[in-house]
């Protein structure tokens, strides 16, 4: 599922979480992992108080060393330094996504609220946007399951009922299927004080309107995610769904908080402004206050 998996570093601890991460799913997915480090002019010495790395010369002695000790573990591995100096590093990271055509491209996300001078959400955004391959992105505390434990038990996979942005259920599926996870789906309908995109104009004009028509829009969606658990579990996939009200983002955060989750699988449209289903960059802020992985997936948009 995942032959070839790319992650990007800067010679931080913080960064190598992402090396953990990697290492986990390529024994999990028997894959090749590929480190790289794409050179900075004028590089700062630290960042978040800890070290950075200076010239390509220092990167490849960095890397060589990490793969060293991965191949050691038994997973095959392989390093790349960008050297031309790049000011846009996520440009540089998004045309090496383009060269080596991973399957997965793992990052860390540095801190609780993903801020991070390297691995911000436009990087992401940009990694994301430049291929059809999936990202992945772990904050910095993330730790590897212990023992035989399994990688994930339970994936939460958010959706709107637009079959254009069911990219992330055909995915959660496969992983689900992989490990032996359950898949719970998810739908949020907006209340009338968090609406936007196609509500958002109605509501000021015709607010007793848009409140009946949201009203509608939870029963359509209740059968409408419900079908798909029911199609999951005709498939031999354990399944469960659940419909809430309010602002979508701060409910999916919410969900991830409250219940057993190991992982949200979540569509968005990368290059397109970072929005998943809904506008207001959804996919943004979840990743940046979710306590668990994202695995961001790419609605390919549709020929014209």
């Amino acid at each position: 599922m995942f032959s070839r998996i790319l992650v990007p570093l800067d010679g931080s601890p913080m960064s190598e979480v992402a090396v953990g991460a990697a290492e986990t799913l390529a024994h999990t997915f028997d894959s090749e992992l590929i480190l790289l480090y794409v050179n900075e002019p004028n590089p700062p010495r630290t960042v978040h108080g800890e070290r950075h790395l200076q010239d390509p010369g220092e990167a490849e002695r960095y890397l060589h060393s990490l793969v060293d000790a991965i191949r050691k573990r038994g997973v095959t591995a392989a390093w790349h330094v960008h050297e031309p100096r790049e000011r846009n590093v996520a440009a540089g990271i998004a045309l090496h996504v383009q060269e080596l055509a991973p399957d997965l491209t793992v990052v860390c996300s540095h801190g609780s609220t993903g801020s991070t001078r390297l691995f911000t959400g436009s990087v992401a955004q940009r990694i994301a946007g430049s291929s059809n391959a999936p990202v992945f992105i772990i904050n910095s505390d993330w730790k590897k399951p212990e023992g035989s434990a399994p990688l994930w038990e339970s994936v939460l996979v958010p959706l709107d009922g637009q079959e254009a942005h069911e990219a992330g259920l055909s995915i959660g599926r496969d992983l689900a299927r992989r490990c032996s996870a359950s898949l719970r789906l998810l739908l949020i309908v907006p209340t009338l004080g968090t609406t936007e995109g196609r509500f958002a104009a109605v509501r000021r004009y015709l607010p007793a309107a848009t409140k009946r028509m949201l009203e509608l829009e939870v029963g359509i969606g209740e059968r409408y995610i419900a079908g798909k658990a029911e199609e999951l579990r005709n498939e031999g996939v354990e399944a469960s769904w659940q419909v809430l009200r309010g602002d979508p983002p701060r409910q999916i955060v919410q969900v991830t908080k409250d219940s057993h989750c190991d992982l949200v699988v979540l569509a968005t449209h990368g290059n397109e402004g970072f929005d998943a289903f809904w506008t207001g960059s959804v996919a943004h802020r979840i990743c940046s206050f979710t306590p668990v992985p994202v695995l961001l997936v790419r609605i390919v948009p549709e020929p014209e």
